[in-house]
């Protein structure tokens, strides 16, 4: 394989790793002031929101996969906000939408942010469980200065997707223009520092007020009247009954250990299924060519070929659910891919699990789907079966 082009980074102490320097650096800010790793976690995501907006801001979710080293326990924090009570195949068709859901403007705003609840989930978790004594106050300092005060936006921000041209090309809808081109737009953000003092004041609410400043008052009723506005369903509803929920993680066996991720609404199942088809192949013994053949195909099957008749569990952050009573039904394959070479027909693993297996964790439940083979050479002719269980992981 060929090397990245990213330098390797090692630290005895701790590591924060972020799009944005100033991220970073808040997030190291906070492991220097007696902080955790979930400290660190949300200081750099409060500075993502003000100098990384377009990927993961207060309007947005977030989801947390948590190792309490000192209880030995994995846990995972769902904080994805829930789609609007209202949204509904009828209520977008009643307004002209019975095709599909649109991708710009307030019809699309279908869900609650659920970002700023995960915040103070996490660190809830951080103080009762894990001992940090940094205040909840403490974690948005430099997301706050940034916001009021402004910074240079990287050489990325100032030029335009050239994918999304109803962003920021001559398609944006009058929304768009009115609202995020006097700030975000590419020509804006060249012309000098970025400043953002409205999100400082949002910030500055969720800092002395926690959750319920931004779900419960003047925040969440300026969104909803803006969204309305625009055509959302959201209601002030929406906002008051959010709330992040705690869930367990998904595992499979990957090589000599666990591989653990998250569960639905996530891309957590496809994630591991690209492990468990990985995991029949010889992978260190592949030339590039082969690698990068091998993970594509793997890719492809995890996402056309996994289907599921339920999900357990019963979160309603992960929709209706039902205990598994048996095995879900396979889904139909599609046209063969290009067959993988003779050398790697025969590197399957023994290690995928039969119709009868059970988790290796006494007493927790266990939940099963399947890849159905596509008929190629590289993969056997019938359904693969993986298990995923959910039960403590103690590395």
């Amino acid at each position: 394989m060929t090397r990245t082009r990213w330098p390797e980074a090692r630290a005895p102490r701790g590591m924060v790793a972020t799009p944005h320097v100033l991220a970073s650096e808040s997030g190291l800010a906070a492991l220097r002031a007696g902080g955790n790793a979930l400290d660190a976690a949300i200081a750099a995501a409060a500075t993502i929101a003000v100098v990384y907006p377009h990927m993961n801001g207060v309007g947005g979710d977030n989801v947390w996969l948590i190792h309490d080293a000192g209880a030995g326990r994995l846990t995972a924090l769902c904080g994805i906000g829930r789609s609007a009570r209202a949204a509904s195949i009828e209520w977008y068709a009643a307004r002209g939408m019975a095709e599909a859901i649109p991708i710009r403007g307030g019809p699309a705003a279908l869900t609650v942010p659920g970002a700023v609840d995960g915040w103070w989930q996490a660190h809830q978790y951080s103080t009762r469980s894990m001992g940090s004594a940094l205040p909840w106050k403490a974690l948005f300092g430099d997301a706050i200065a940034y916001a009021r005060g402004g910074f240079s936006a990287s050489a990325g921000q100032r030029v335009a997707p050239p994918a999304e041209p109803d962003l920021f090309g001559p398609t944006a809808i009058a929304p768009i223009k009115e609202h995020l081109w006097p700030l975000y737009h590419p020509d804006a953000l060249a012309q000098g520092p970025l400043v953002q003092r409205d999100l400082a004041l949002t910030l500055e609410a969720v800092r002395d007020g926690g959750p319920d400043a931004f779900y419960g008052g003047d925040i969440a009723r300026r969104i909803v009247a803006a969204v309305s506005t625009a055509g959302s369903p959201l209601s002030l509803e929406d906002f008051a009954e959010h709330r992040s929920e705690w869930v367990e993680p998904l595992r499979v066996a990957y090589r000599k250990g666990l591989a653990c991720s998250f569960p639905p609404p996530t891309q957590g199942i496809p994630a591991l299924a690209i492990l468990a088809l990985a995991d029949r192949f010889d992978m260190a013994g592949l030339d590039e060519t082969d690698y990068i053949h091998v993970l594509v195909e793997a890719t492809r099957s995890s996402w056309t070929r996994i289907t599921s008749t339920r999900w357990p569990g019963g979160s309603t952050c992960v929709g209706r659910v039902a205990p598994r009573p048996g095995w879900p039904r396979a889904a139909t394959p599609s046209p063969s891919s290009p067959p993988m070479p003779r050398a790697m027909r025969s590197r399957s693993s023994s290690r995928c699990t039969s119709p009868g297996a059970r988790a290796s964790w006494p007493g927790t439940p266990a939940w099963s789907f399947r890849i159905a083979a596509r008929s190629s050479r590289w993969m056997p002719a019938r359904p693969m079966p993986l298990l995923l269980a959910s039960a403590p992981c103690t590395p």
